[in-house]
């Protein structure tokens, strides 16, 4: 068993899988997100299921995961819903009541929060403002308004995942001197550089995610 998802609801590797040799899971986010953590985590540790039995599709948002769950696109689907210091999430709470879908795994998992510079930055002297997606952005507003309030803050829409915006950031695409939050996965991927690592003001910080199939 995982040492770092916390079930409300199992599933067995029968309950989750199709009948297909290789299976699609639509995550919400992209590779590097938290949401791809918590799938990876999910089927390496608790389902030891290779890589080769699954194709991962970048759906980016909540709703669009769930919609395509619902007309049979993708074969599984993972999304965030909840954060113990953010609340519930608003889009996937509107989208889980517009789509039907059958629920297959329910868990929580510790979020680790880091503040990801381009290579080029040294100090967060060089920082001239943060930016993220808003959930993110919520986890850390306490520690960013106590120790750099002088820094502005701008909340992207619900489409910049964590992940996005670092790959937007490490392409060029984000100012080098805006600050994005994400994980130390993603910036592994991206190879951006953490500024600093666990920044999330609640220390309980955990995200609760649902493992949904086509009904």
């Amino acid at each position: 068993m995982s040492n770092t998802l916390y079930f409300q609801k199992h599933c067995s590797l029968d309950e989750l899988t199709t009948k297909k040799t290789r299976f699609i899971v639509g995550i919400h986010g992209i590779i590097g997100s938290f949401t791809d953590q918590a799938w990876n985590t999910f089927v390496n540790e608790e389902l030891e299921i290779p890589e080769t039995q699954f194709e991962v599709k970048e759906l980016i948002q909540s709703h669009t995961v769930l919609e395509s769950v619902n007309n049979g696109s993708v074969d599984v689907g993972i999304f965030a819903f909840a954060n113990s210091g953010s609340g519930g999430y608003l889009a996937s709470v509107e989208a889980m009541g517009k789509f039907n879908y059958k629920l297959v795994a329910l868990f929580t998992m510790p979020i680790s929060m880091c503040m990801l510079v381009h290579p080029d930055i040294t100090k967060i002297e060089e920082i001239e403002l943060f930016f993220g997606h808003p959930v993110a952005v919520s986890q850390c507003r306490k520690t960013l308004a106590e120790r750099w309030p002088q820094i502005p803050i701008e909340m992207a829409t619900d489409e910049m995942d964590t992940a996005l915006s670092a790959k937007l950031l490490a392409e060029g695409k984000i100012p080098k001197t805006y600050a994005i939050f994400a994980s130390k996965r993603a910036a592994e991927r991206y190879e951006l550089k953490v500024l600093y690592e666990g920044i999330h003001h609640d220390p309980n910080n955990a995200t609760a995610f649902a493992v949904i199939k086509h009904k």
